[in-house]
């Protein structure tokens, strides 16, 4: 081991508190020396990622920690384990930079390579471009060209392993664990420890508040550590390796040519002339030469003043290491520890400057919001429109007097039939100033008779990014509505489409009077003229590079404008239409069946009634001479047009959520829970996660349901009390089909649960109708299931079991009208502790509820129980998923595997989980499988019984396979059963 390692005060420290541990850094070092080593071959153009790299890092967290390197003078007390696990990440975190070159190779042939390198992927225009290269014929040598391309392949390649070299580090050191000297000491919780934080210092730093991740306090082998603090001293330590040698002019020539890119990251380290560590501050002085230097320096010591900050709010929450005191580093101030300036015979001038924006605002609209529609820019503006007039039309109220209502929609009709928004496309001929040609353009025109804009509105809000008036005081004061347009972005999207706007707009009661604003960008000055404009509000013109088709336009605005309160005037190249909010009764409709004249369809509708949103929900419903189905839907769809010439399915309006009118999502057909359930919705309340420019809903259709659900509550809850499907001992399978229906509602979840009489169950051998609540209560859930056999051989398969017990019982009949998501709560925590057979000839299956759930054995989530018949070895029988199935505790065979998986979870024998896994899946056998699935189980068997290193227990016991092991018979079941007189069924049937 390094001299100049045992030197530094962590590793004296460790020594003096732990020779075990010491000695396992020891061991480690030398692994790891060899591994790192390889690094340079696939990053001969990067700075050292080798062992110094590691010793430097250990020295920095030294400097940190210890008052002059002096491991007497610790400034905070780290266990013997803490001090480990920093050493030996320090040692092991760039172990993913390591690839082999048929890593490489494998690489270049995987999706992940293929994604990164296409489409918009990371590497995609590099990629591109040296394709390009080979075959732009310069140099004309086609030798040289491809040499030159492939150097640029191998410089992509390590940026691609670079990136992901963190997580490819916590994969490698979980594999080779063994071949690194046992570093975790084969504690799993150790191992892990180890893992999350060599991955830690590739993470954003945010992810370092993830407690369950990264927790303050964790116990391991009788020491505490706290997983945030070693995460932050390796990622400081590794930023702080900022040493000359880092840089050796030996390596960089070594690794010439090198990408142009590359080479201020190897000589920044040189310029510096004063480095200091110490637990009370961080100072670094540097003289640059060029700007490429002073940037990647400045770039490297802001992410460090990051880290140093992120590490402050981190410490705020910790309990373990209170006391530490992070280090001050900054560039700002009075007096700045960190100098970055030019050297004496630089000739650039640095310039601190920053953009003046709003910043939140921006930031959070790059991230979150892109326009993902063409045609976006329509919407937006006519969003502003539709804000403006509805400012007008409150102001007009107030000006007389008249309170006005909270949402505009309450305002009289004959009120919002005086401020129409007019959208016109029209073409134009102009003159080419350069040409002298005729050239036919299309002008977009959307004009409202809103408020009007003034010039202090204009240099405050128009096109100031950020920015918008109806998210200020003076909106709020004035004006009770919720707006659409509260960004303050929206105006930018026209510049995608256009490279010429004029605004005309008149606000009466300013000074300013009519003005007309000329746009040829979005540049920061604007071109203003005074007008003779008379009419009140906003008229903007959009001269269009592309043409539209004639009602291109108007389908797009018939898409959006749904529930838009005031009439839309559209001309589209001539064809004109006034489109208006849509009326619920234009799709409600009733439909006779043609086999059937007792019968028909029905829409129903059903009105929300709740503050700030409107609209409907509908049902389709099957009214015949029993009562209303709500659960007809697909039969209605994919049966019922069989079933005669003229028979045809019910068409169901979409469903669809509008903000303020606007249709912003469309679920085609369906809805988005099941057929024959539509919702269609105007929120006119203000909607926390509603993002506009973007058609990703996810969030705000989250906050959506929540409101929407107690309507659908309220409505079932009447239903299920009309209808007389839901009554009676089979009333509990129509819930269930309605249960299905209603399965994507996170809070009708409670309501079904507690709804009575949806599960029919057995108790004493007498049907009974129960809750799902009062079932989950139950300590045992007795099933009855008929296996293969019965079918086989002609035995009565339509009588109920005789039941043995008193406890809540379920026919396995019945299961099949469970829906799933019932079925996984019922026997959820749930094991089963006895197998058994019924006079009936059904098997019984007792699922007791238990906390120790987790505790019991399990062979890939196979339960492993005793069989009443010991010649059993698995039998698969489905309950919730299609492949349930139990192995036989008490054959031999089954024995046998729970040895083999302790030894494979042990590693031992050169023996993995893998060999387990597989073993298990071959055993997963049916009555009913061809010979060739026995024959790889022999085989496999075989195979393992012929490994060298294998002990005489572990060695497979010699067992003939047969169907017969893999099916269940009740005793005497091989001698045939007379049929039993098959028990009278109910008159009320199966309900559809």
């Amino acid at each position: 081991m390094d001299t100049e390692l045992k030197k530094i005060a962590l590793m004296c420290s460790l020594k003096s508190q732990s020779n075990l541990y010491y000695g396992k850094i020891e061991e480690l070092y030398n692994e790891i020396e060899r591994w790192l080593s390889y690094i340079p071959q696939s990053f001969p153009h990067y700075t050292r990622h080798t062992i110094p790299h590691s010793i430097e890092i250990v020295r920095q967290i030294s400097f940190l920690l210890f008052k002059e390197n002096d491991p007497g003078l610790p400034v905070i007390n780290l266990s013997p384990t803490e001090a480990y696990i920093l050493i030996a990440v320090a040692f092991l975190h760039d172990a993913g930079m390591v690839a082999s070159d048929k890593e490489k190779a494998e690489i270049l042939l995987s999706d992940e390579w293929r994604n990164w390198t296409s489409g918009k992927g990371v590497g995609a225009k590099r990629w591109l471009e040296i394709k390009e290269f080979r075959e732009c014929g310069q140099p004309e040598n086609v030798d040289l060209r491809n040499f030159l391309a492939d150097l640029q392949v191998r410089f992509m390649l390590a940026e691609f392993i670079r990136r992901r070299h963190h997580k490819r580090a916590s994969r490698l050191i979980s594999l080779n664990q063994r071949d690194l000297g046992r570093f975790a000491f084969d504690d799993p919780i150790l191992l892990e420890t180890i893992d999350g934080v060599c991955t830690a210092h590739g993470l954003s730093k945010h992810e370092l508040f993830d407690r369950e991740r990264f927790p303050e306090r964790r116990n391991i082998r009788g020491d505490q550590v706290n997983l945030q603090f070693m995460a932050t001293l390796i990622r400081l330590g590794d930023l702080l390796d900022m040493t000359h040698d880092r840089a050796c002019p030996l390596l960089l020539n070594a690794a010439s040519p090198i990408p142009a890119d590359s080479l201020a990251h190897w000589t920044q380290y040189q310029k510096i002339t004063h480095r200091l560590t110490a637990p009370d501050k961080i100072e670094i002085t540097a003289k640059c030469q060029n700007q490429n230097e002073h940037r990647y320096l400045r770039d490297w010591c802001q992410w460090l003043e990051e880290e140093v900050a992120n590490a402050t709010i981190l410490k705020a929450q910790w309990e373990r290491h209170k006391d530490w005191k992070v280090p001050i580093a900054t560039e700002k101030g009075e007096s700045p520890t960190i100098k970055i300036q030019p050297g004496p015979n630089a000739t650039y001038i640095p310039w601190d400057w920053k953009m003046e924006l709003d910043h939140e605002a921006i930031f959070e609209r790059l991230i979150f919001d892109v326009y993902d529609e063409p045609d976006a820019y329509i919407r937006e503006l006519l969003q502003n429109a539709l804000d403006a007039t509805r400012c007008k039309m409150y102001a007009d109220y107030q000006s007389q007097n008249i309170e006005a209502p909270a949402y505009p929609t309450q305002f009289p009709e004959e009120v919002r039939c005086r401020y129409p928004v007019k959208v016109m496309l029209k073409e134009e001929e102009n003159i080419s100033e350069l040409s002298g040609v005729k050239e036919t353009r299309q002008v977009l025109i959307i004009e409202d008779n809103g408020i009007g804009m003034d010039s202090n509105i204009i240099q405050k809000y128009f096109l100031q990014v950020g920015r918008s008036f109806y998210v200020t005081d003076e909106f709020r004061r004035q004006f009770r509505f919720n707006p659409t347009s509260r960004f303050g972005v929206g105006f930018l999207s026209v510049f995608g489409v256009s490279d010429f706007i004029e605004v005309e707009t008149y606000k009466p009661e300013s000074v300013d009077g009519p003005l007309r604003i000329t746009l040829t960008g979005p540049r920061n000055y604007l071109l203003i003229e005074k007008i003779d404009r008379q009419i009140v509000g906003t008229r903007i013109e959009v001269t269009l590079r592309q043409p539209y088709k004639q009602e291109e336009l108007t389908k797009k605005l018939e898409e959006w404008c749904k529930r838009v309160e005031f009439p839309i005037e559209v001309d589209d190249l001539g064809k004109k239409r006034t489109l208006v909010a849509e009326n619920s009764k234009e799709f409600l409709f009733e439909m006779p069946l043609v086999t059937d004249t007792n019968a028909l369809f029905l829409l129903r509708s059903f009105p929300i009634n709740r503050l700030g949103i409107e609209g409907e929900v509908y049902v389709l419903a099957l009214i015949n001479e029993k009562g209303e189905s709500w659960t007809a839907s697909r039969w209605a769809e994919y049966e019922y047009p069989k079933l005669h010439p003229y028979a045809s399915s019910p068409i169901l309006p979409d469903s669809i959520y509008c903000v303020n009118g606007i249709n912003y999502v469309r679920y085609s057909r369906y809805g988005h829970f099941s057929p024959g359930f539509v919702e269609r919705i105007d929120y006119r309340r203000s909607l926390e996660n509603f993002k506009l420019t973007k058609i990703e809903h996810r969030f705000w259709m989250e906050e959506l349901k929540k409101d929407i659900d107690p309507v659908w509550r309220e409505i079932l809850e009447d239903h299920l009390r009309e209808t007389p499907f839901a009554q009676g001992d089979d009333g509990w399978i129509y819930k269930q089909r309605l249960i299905k229906s209603f399965s994507g509602f996170k809070t009708m979840s409670t309501f079904w649960k507690d709804f009575p009489g949806t599960i029919g169950v057995f108790k004493k051998g007498k049907r009974i109708l129960m809750s799902l609540k009062e079932i989950e209560e139950e300590r045992i859930i007795t099933l009855a299931i008929e296996p293969e056999w019965r079918s086989s051989h002609r035995y009565v398969d339509d009588e109920n079991p005789e039941w043995d017990n008193e406890s809540i019982s379920l026919w396995g009949k019945d299961l099949e009208y469970l829906q799933d998501v019932i079925k996984r709560i019922i026997f959820a925590q749930r094991w089963v502790n006895n197998l058994r057979w019924l006079n009936s000839g059904y098997l019984a299956l007792d699922f007791i509820k238990d906390d120790k759930y987790d505790e019991k054995d399990f062979f890939k989530e196979k339960q492993v129980v005793n069989f009443p018949d010991d010649n059993a070895i698995y039998f698969e029988c489905k309950i919730v998923k299609h492949d349930d199935g139990f192995f036989n505790k008490k054959h031999n065979f089954v024995t046998y595997l729970f040895k083999l998986r302790k030894a494979c979870e042990e590693n031992k024998y050169n023996l993995t989980e893998i060999h387990f896994e597989k073993l298990i899946s071959l055993a997963m056998l049916r009555p009913w499988v061809r010979s060739e699935e026995f024959d790889k189980l022999h085989n496999y068997l075989n195979e393992m019984r012929s490994m060298p290193d294998l002990p005489k227990e572990l060695k497979p016991p010699q067992i003939k396979f047969s169907w017969q092991m893999f099916e269940m018979k009740p005793p005497g079941s091989q001698e045939m059963i007379p049929i039993k007189k098959k028990v009278k069924k109910s008159k009320s049937k199966r309900r559809r």
